[in-house]
Formats: C-alpha cells, structure tokens, sequence
C-alpha cells in the first residue's frame, strides 16, 4: 500500500503518525474537489507554532483562480471566514467555467467544523440546483500547513506588504507529483495569498490561488456557518419521481488489478465518460488503462450521485442512505445547471455521470423497482479496449480540446462511441482488449 512518508523533520506531536496512506487522501480529496491538500497532512487544532503568525479569527473577500479536477476555472468571487478557536472556516466562490458554455460557471461551497462530518462541500450551486456532499474526515485546519512552512522573503500581494511562506511535500508517486504549498501573511496575522501546485499530469494536478482582501479581524457571524440549503434541506437528495426501468448504455475508464464490475463504481454515458476522459481523465497515466462498454438495466428513480473509486484494495462509495442505495446521476463534471446538478435531468448538452452502489444491484432474476428495493440489474460488458486507443490513436484528446465551450461535444462522442462500437479500424474502431489479459 502507497504511504506518505513525512520526514522526520515534519513530523508534528498533533499527528498520530507520520504516515498519511493514499486511501485515505482519496476518501479526503475525491475526484470532484479537494481543499488545500496541505491541510490533512497537517489536521492542527490550535495555533500555527513553528510557522508564521496567523490571525485566529477573521473575515474576508476571496477570489479563485486555478484548475479542479482539469476544469481551469477563472475569477472565482466569493467570502472566506476563519475561525480557528470554534475549529471551522466556510469558504466560497463563483467561478467561470468554460468547459461547456462560453459564459458557463461553477459555484463552490465549503463548510468545515470539527464535528462527524467534517467537511461539507455544496456542488452546483446555493439553492436547489446545488448538491451536498459531506465527508467524514477529520477535521483540519485550513491554513494548517504552515505550521512546517518555511519562512521566505518579503512580498506585495496587491500592494500589501507580506511574508512569503512554503512548504514542500514529497508524494509516494515520485518527484514531479511532489505538492508545493505558498502563503502571503501580513504582520497583522492575515493571510493575503495561498497558493497550492501539485505536479505530474493526475486528476489532481495542477495550481490554484486564493487571494484575500477586505479582511474583518474578530469573530465571523455565526450566520456565516450556517449549512446550505443542500446540505440542510436536501441531502442525501430526494429521488427522481420516475419507476421505468431503462437499459442504461455506460461506460468505465479502469486500470489493470481492478475488479471489472460495476458495484461501487462510477461511470457514465458517451457524454459524460468522454468529458470526464478530456479533464481529469486526460493525463499520460490514463493512458495505460482500459475503457469498458456496459449495459445494465436501472430504475429511473435515480438518486443523489455517490463518489465511488477502487482505492486500491476494493471499490468503495462515500454517502449515506439513498446514496448507497439507489443508481446516482449528476450532469457531467458538476456542471449541469440543473436541479440537484441534473439528477432527474436527461442532460443531453454535457451527458451524464451515474454511481453504482453495491447495496442496490438486484439478485438475478429481479426487475430494479422500488417494490423490490433494489434498483439496477443485469450489468453486462459489451467491450473493453485500450484507453490509448481512444485518447490517442482515434485522436479523442486532440478533438475534445477544439470543442471546449461548445457542448455537446458532438465530434469527440462520435469518435469515442465509434471506437467502442467495432474492431474494424475502417469504421474507427479500437482492438478488442481480453479481459483475461487485464483482471489481476
């Protein structure tokens, strides 16, 4: 099992070991999202020693710029409230996304207290088109990292003098997915400017920068950490008022050593297998995995989409309830724009994103209905090629890229569902890859 090994130097008294496995960063930091990577290697509950001095209790503006799960997303305005004595901070923004639409945007929300649910991350929007997903992680401190930092020269962040900040982490993956952490802080404890780089080519890679302004020292108003409405009212979401069963067309990107089924997995449809393949899915490392065709009958009562991923031993869903129950669905990327992020919505623009908890796959012989309690059957692969084929020899990636900001990717889908479709290399299919030669 891969492990982060902190050297001795950085390890802290608040830390119960000084190793942190990669399972549980992937349980922290999903595909979706992730805060300051910084923060769970270093979860301090009370002031920063060792580092800078940071205030304990403040308020702010704060702008976004940087890229999440291979989205690059720009001008992200929202508000910041820290409060280290309470343990919690909420931060959240707006940002533009031209992933699919020139003027499309990508609304962020993040709560954290030091309670079960550590973490809760509103997707999609402040209102009913937004999406709650908590995470029972433990509780860390947003600008806990700098308690290992390194102190650096002197700056300007917009005409404010600070200090520079920077801790370097080294990642069990090699040298270039090593995670760089940099900090602006002010004589007066304020922080003017994080920024977070993680190297190589992953779902994770990539800069982001947070920049602070109009900050208030003192207490934030307890209205600030008031839940969204996703998480307070809606969450897990309620299911689609639909009981059809349909026969789903989907696909899943894997890796060799994976088990080749759908239970507590994530997948989608053309649309949203090529989206997810052309962001976060496009490193070189993707690139040596293998692309499934699968069909499988579902209820249509579709509930709140469930982040499921192989953590290196099994395949494993976060969520509660109806999560772990019921066929998820969300528009593709988080950005449907639609209610609950297009749960009970066709999203024919972006595609579509589906999870596929084990506790709800039927027995065999048995219809998905709410009568049976159970709600997808019969999986069955159609086939499974080359990633490589796919990305590069059809030229998926090269094509995806040209149609950013023109969804529906009609081009890109075309090319993807003509390379599942056939062997036949006229017709712009990819060779069969036998399922023996991959299953380990």
């Amino acid at each position: 099992m891969w492990r982060i090994i902190l050297p001795a130097a950085l390890a802290l008294p608040s830390l119960q070991a000084s190793e942190i496995s990669v399972e549980a960063l992937l349980q922290a930091f999903p595909a979706s999202q992730f805060p300051p990577l910084l923060s769970t290697l270093v979860p301090l509950k009370g002031d920063l020693s060792g580092g800078p001095v940071v205030a304990a209790q403040w308020s702010g503006a704060v702008r976004f710029d940087g890229t999440m799960i291979g989205i690059t997303l720009k001008g992200g305005l929202g508000k910041f409230f820290y409060d280290r004595p309470g343990q919690r901070y909420r931060l959240n923004y707006t940002a533009s996304s031209k992933l699919f639409h020139p003027d499309g945007k990508l609304e962020q929300d993040m709560l954290a207290k030091n309670t079960t649910m550590a973490m809760n991350y509103t997707w999609g929007g402040y209102d009913e088109n937004g999406a709650c997903n908590p995470f029972p992680n433990k509780y860390s401190d947003f600008f806990g990292w700098l308690a290992i930092a390194s102190p650096g020269a002197n700056q300007t962040v917009e005409g404010k003098p600070c200090r520079q900040w920077t801790a370097l982490i080294p990642s069990p993956m090699g040298k270039a997915t090593d995670v760089n952490m940099t900090a602006c802080v002010a004589d007066d404890g304020s922080v003017l400017e994080m920024v977070q780089m993680v190297g190589g080519t992953g779902k994770f890679s990539g800069a982001s920068r947070y920049r602070f302004s109009n900050i208030t020292f003192g207490p934030p108003e307890e209205a600030a950490f008031t839940p969204s409405y996703a998480c307070a009212e809606n969450w897990p979401a309620k299911p689609c008022e639909d009981e059809e069963v349909e026969t789903l067309d989907i696909y899943r990107i894997f890796g060799k050593g994976e088990p080749q089924v759908l239970s507590n997995r994530d997948t989608g449809d053309v649309l949203g297998d090529v989206s997810f393949i052309c962001t976060q899915g496009s490193g070189a490392e993707y690139e040596s995995k293998f692309i499934t065709h699968w069909k499988v009958n579902v209820s249509k009562a579709f509930g709140q989409y469930a982040l499921c991923n192989f953590n290196g031993t099994a395949n494993v869903c976060i969520g509660q309830g109806s999560q772990l129950k019921r066929v998820g669905r969300r528009g593709s990327q988080i950005q449907s724009g639609k209610k609950a992020i297009g749960q009970c919505d066709p999203n024919i623009d972006v595609g579509s994103q589906y999870s596929f908890p084990e506790a709800g796959q039927c027995p065999p012989n048995v219809v998905p209905s709410e009568a049976s309690g159970c709600y997808w059957a019969n999986p069955r692969p159609v086939r499974t090629v080359a990633a490589n084929c796919v990305m590069q020899d059809r030229k998926l990636l090269e094509v995806c890229k040209k149609e950013f900001g023109h969804a529906p990717f009609t081009e890109s889908a075309a090319i993807f569902k003509d390379a599942l479709a056939s062997a036949d290399l006229t017709k712009g299919g990819c060779p069969d890859a036998p399922i023996a030669t991959i299953v380990v």
